[in-house]
């Protein structure tokens, strides 16, 4: 049953207030006939009837025939039967002192069920967004999120042109709902997992060999340990007590470290602050890949979607760049009294792209917003218009062939164990001292590993690091 189905049984179960009154009795019966039915309702026995069979037909109830006359039992073994009385119950009790609407009222609409369910699998969500999933014309969609903000069921904040909703979590009635609408109306049969058939390989995890292993690897193998020290000094507790703008730039040739660097320390210093109890500001480390996001509106439409969950696409609501830095620094950095610590990785790639609009962006943030930017060469500052302050710089130097071969040696992980002979590290670390690149040694080794699968040897072997060198260039 997927759940189109199971919004459409929740709609047609508690649309009708006659049919919630007999939901709501069922928590104290058993079995159930037309008669009890006809006396809880105060209807002619023909609807006590129709209401029984859309009930059956639901599976909240058992039909059982016997000598002409039928009884219905609660179904109670039934999952789906339980969240719906379980609903009822938890809902209906808890309401009688809220200026709410009763449940009938609420699911009168389909279309305002959907919009609930949307609802309650978003943190938050906007409301062309929700038109845009549930299907419902733009203006329909509007009039049901006005009725629920009304009925107390939804929240809506505004950021300017965009107007963001989410569930009123403060209200017990709320959680409730939501809680409801998250379920299916059964669970799927569990399947027994197949065997894991594991081909014959040289490789443990082949993730340790690329960028997906940086928040796990210990910072030693990259001989960082004083950079790091330097950006936890820089962003240290007076920053996150009372934050204020301040400019890092990190330089070095590729491959010595700096997207490591940035990354490990943007992870650590989120826990941080996540985990300090005293720390009551809003900060938020923001980690850009320049090479990825290399336009300004991209790079607001990342940032606001990291600021505001579900935050819509620029382009889709029509938002402009200059609108959009307002939103930001006027609707979520003042309003929010949040500030960001944004990290430009390969920043130089988008400096000389576009030159002004880095300063622009802090100027508009008034000193809510600090950066930490990585570059190969420090070139660029030369073409920026506006003189940015910088507090602090580093030079990552290149790795030397000893200090490779530490880095190598930490990542033998990825193999199984006695797959990588010393003689191999030797190799890769030689070839790649040349440039001084990590990642380029990481790509050799990874390289070498597939052609020893591929050769079904149980070893890398250094025939298989000269083919690795052929495919992976400088």
């Amino acid at each position: 049953m997927d759940d189109s189905d199971a919004l459409t049984r929740w709609q047609l179960l508690l649309c009708d207030g006659d049919r919630v009154k007999i939901l709501r009795s069922l928590d104290f019966l058993d079995y159930i006939n037309v008669e009890v039915i006809a006396e809880i309702t105060n209807r002619d026995l023909d609807l006590a009837r129709a209401q029984l069979e859309i009930l059956a037909e639901c599976g909240i109830l058992k039909k059982h025939s016997s000598g002409g006359q039928s009884t219905y039992k609660v179904n109670r073994e039934d999952q789906w039967a339980r969240n719906v009385l379980g609903f009822i119950s938890f809902f209906e009790t808890d309401i009688h002192s809220l200026d709410i609407p009763p449940v009938e009222t609420l699911f009168a609409s389909k279309d305002r069920v959907t919009i609930m369910k949307i609802l309650a699998e978003a943190e938050r969500i906007s409301g062309s967004e929700i038109s845009r999933r549930s299907q419902i014309p733009p203006q329909a969609a509007t009039e049901h999120l006005t009725y629920l903000v009304g009925a107390g069921i939804a929240r809506a904040v505004h950021y300017g042109p965009v107007t963001m909703y989410r569930w009123a979590i403060e209200a017990i009635h709320t959680r409730a709902l939501e809680n409801y609408l998250k379920l299916r109306i059964r669970s799927p049969p569990e399947v027994a997992p197949a065997d894991e058939v594991r081909p014959n390989t040289i490789f443990r995890n082949k993730d340790i060999l690329t960028d997906k292993y940086w928040t796990f690897w210990i910072s030693k193998h990259l001989h960082l340990e004083q950079y790091h020290r330097m950006l936890h000094k820089d962003f240290d507790l007076s920053y996150l007590d009372a934050p204020t703008s301040h400019n890092i730039i990190i330089s070095g040739p590729r491959g010595s470290g700096k997207t490591a660097l940035v990354r490990k320390f943007g992870y650590d210093l989120q826990s941080i602050i996540d985990d300090d109890f005293f720390c009551t500001t809003w900060i938020e480390y923001i980690y850009i890949d320049c090479q990825q996001i290399n336009t300004p509106l991209r790079l607001m439409e990342h940032i606001l979607q990291i600021m505001v969950p579900n935050f819509p696409p620029l382009d889709r609501e029509g938002i402009t760049l200059e609108t959009s830095l307002t939103i930001l620094s006027e609707h979520i950095l003042k309003r929010e009294n949040a500030y960001i610590l944004l990290c430009l990785d390969d920043g130089d790639l988008f400096f000389k792209k576009e030159p002004a609009f880095i300063p622009n962006l802090l100027r508009k943030a008034e000193s809510r917003i600090s950066l930490i930017v990585t570059a190969r060469s420090l070139s660029f500052l030369d073409q920026l218009n506006v003189s940015l302050h910088w507090h602090h710089r580093m030079t990552l130097p290149s790795y030397s062939q000893k200090q490779l071969r530490d880095i190598l040696a930490g990542r033998i992980a990825a193999f199984v164990e006695g797959a990588i002979p010393g003689e191999v590290l030797d190799l890769i670390a030689e070839a790649a001292a040349v440039s001084g690149d990590a990642g380029y040694a990481l790509r050799l080794l990874l390289e070498a590993g597939e052609a020893a699968d591929l050769s079904e040897s149980p070893q890398v072997q250094p025939a298989h690091v000269l083919q690795a060198k052929n495919v992976i260039k400088l």
